[in-house]
């Protein structure tokens, strides 16, 4: 289990960044995304494993222009 934006979420285990995303229809190239705190690059997201117990905050950039 994790916690996304504060809130107890189940997850696949060795489940990416990015499929945590899109699974909770985010998009991954709009989003902005710290894992216990840390900024993860977007360029991570393919790679990086969320770990059991993560806290991730995921916030979306405004889109248009």
């Amino acid at each position: 289990m994790i916690h996304f934006n504060d809130q107890p979420l189940e997850t696949a285990k060795d489940g990416t960044l990015e499929d945590l995303l899109r699974r909770l229809g985010r998009e991954p190239a709009r989003t902005v995304v710290t894992v216990d705190g840390d900024f993860v690059p977007p360029s991570e997201y393919k790679r990086f494993k969320v770990p059991d117990g993560a806290r991730v905050s995921a916030r979306e950039l405004p889109g248009g222009g």
